[in-house]
C-alpha cells in the first residue's frame, strides 16, 4: 500500500546558558541564563508498506514513511538569533498481528 499525509504541529523549544554553571550565570547582570520560545508549522510526506499473511492468522508487514516540514521558530538570546528548526524525518518499521476474525487484525 501507500499513501500520503499531511498536519501540523506546534510546541516549545528551549534555550540556555552553559558557560560558566548556573552559578556565573545569576551573578552576572545582562546575562539571561535560560529562555523558551514557540515554534510552529505545517508537515506533509508519503508512506509506503506491505503486510503479508504468515500462517494461523499471523500477519507481519514492514512500513516506511518521509515527512518533509516547516516546523521552527526562533529567538533573539544574549546578542544572538538561536533557531530550531525540524525539516524533515523518517521512520522504517517491522509488524507482527493476529487476525481474531476475518475482518480484524489486531497489532
Amino acid at each position: 500500500y501507500i499513501g500520503v499525509h499531511g498536519g501540523g504541529a506546534w510546541g516549545k523549544s528551549g534555550v540556555g546558558s552553559a558557560e560558566d554553571g548556573e552559578a556565573a550565570c545569576d551573578e552576572v547582570d545582562g546575562i539571561i541564563c535560560s529562555a523558551s520560545f514557540s515554534t510552529r508549522g505545517y508537515s506533509g510526506g508519503a508512506q509506503i508498506g506491505y503486510n503479508f499473511y504468515v500462517a494461523d492468522g499471523i500477519v507481519a508487514g514492514v512500513e516506511a514513511d518521509a515527512t518533509f516540514s516547516d516546523i521552527g521558530g526562533d529567538i533573539f538570546f544574549n546578542g544572538k538569533n538561536v533557531a530550531s528548526t525540524l525539516d524533515y524525518s523518517g521512520t522504517i518499521r517491522g509488524r507482527v498481528g493476529v487476525l481474531v476474525t476475518p475482518s480484524t487484525l489486531v497489532y
